[in-house]
């Protein structure tokens, strides 16, 4: 790949990694650094830089400075420059990194790649015939890798929508100097806890936000502190006197409900990622996941068995961590009907053993 970097006001001008803060930080020589960072302006290069998106993620690393921005940027270069210099940054996965919506899925990608690579295993491509996994590990057996980044359901997206319209609603109603406890009620949970409830819910809202405003703008004019009010089953509030001048709000609203993101992984996730795999083959899918719960893999074994998804040996879910970079926290489900055994590949060992 050939880089301009000549023009003005380019992210890559600014060059404030080079600052002596961050020198040897991450065991960097700045040979290298200046390396990974060039790699990573090919991608996100001055056409990209002039119209891009301003909700995209990368934007609050490559504008830095501190150790968080600095760390993400690293790696992310890194990990670019790795996959690049082994010919497995195709276009599609440039083109993906670029989009914002995409992202954090073309993030994951490479980053897998260069966890592999780091350990002495250099995926490839596989020759494009119909369904294909993302990585052929050439070996005894062939093992093939598909690499996914979920997102959260729509179940507990959708919830995560109604709270917002609640928060919004709230803060324009209580006076500086008024502390808050809101909590959603049973029957706002139950219906929160339905395939639809939530959309029920916004759609409803307007019905009885007006009941909600009437309660809290009397508790407020009647000085009514330390006592629940609200509207039964669906949103209740305590209020009281800010006494140090800096008020604060509580809302206990929906718990993420695991049930949501087990069916999506099982059918929306796991079930297609199954089908790039041939059916005689030893795979592995490794899922970015933004949520891990206490019996999720008892779950997804028992999709794996019953859905008879042979060709799948283990499914890895890896949870987001704050900032976007991968850490070590994961679950590896291993399916005791896999016509292959990988638990002791190392392969399996790079990808479940991952340092923070």
């Amino acid at each position: 790949m050939q880089f301009d970097l000549e023009a003005p006001h380019f992210w890559h001008d600014r060059s404030w990694w080079r600052e002596p803060a961050y020198a040897g930080r991450g065991g960097f020589s700045p040979e290298y650094r200046e390396a990974i960072i060039c790699s990573l302006a090919g991608i996100f290069d001055k056409k990209w830089y002039r119209n891009s998106d301003i909700k995209h993620g990368v934007l609050v690393w490559l504008h830095g400075k501190g150790t968080w921005p600095y760390d993400c940027l690293m790696d992310l270069a890194e990990s670019c420059h790795l996959a690049n210099n082994h010919d497995l940054l195709n276009k599609a996965l440039v083109e993906n990194l670029r989009l914002h919506e995409h992202f954090l899925g073309a993030y994951f990608e490479v980053s897998v790649m260069a966890r592999l690579i780091r350990g002495g295993i250099t995926p490839r491509r596989p020759p494009r015939r119909g369904k294909n996994a993302d990585f052929l590990i050439a070996g005894e057996p062939n093992v093939y890798l598909e690499v996914k980044h979920a997102k959260p359901a729509r179940g507990n997206t959708d919830a995560r929508a109604f709270e917002l319209e609640i928060m919004q609603f709230l803060q324009p109603e209580l006076p500086t100097g008024i502390n808050y406890k809101m909590a959603l009620g049973s029957k706002a949970r139950e219906l929160l806890a339905t395939s639809e409830g939530a959309r029920s819910l916004i759609a409803n809202f307007p019905q009885w936000r007006d009941e909600l405003k009437c309660e809290l703008t009397t508790a407020v004019a009647q000085k009514i502190w330390h006592q629940e009010r609200g509207i039964p089953g669906y949103c209740t509030f305590i209020l009281s006197e800010a006494t140090t001048g800096n008020s604060s709000g509580e809302f206990s609203g929906a718990f993420i409900m695991p049930h949501f993101e087990v069916e999506k992984l099982c059918e929306s996730v796991i079930r297609k990622a199954a089908s790039q795999i041939s059916a005689g083959a030893a795979g592995i899918i490794i899922i970015r996941v933004e949520y891990l719960f206490s019996g999720m893999d008892q779950a997804i074994q028992d999709f794996l068995i019953a859905a008879e998804l042979k060709n799948i040996s283990l499914v890895i879910l890896k949870e987001q961590a704050y900032a976007m970079r991968v850490t070590s926290k994961c679950v590896a489900i291993h399916n005791p009907e896999a016509q292959t055994d990988l638990r002791n590949e190392r392969v399996v060992q790079l990808l479940t053993n991952w340092p923070n």
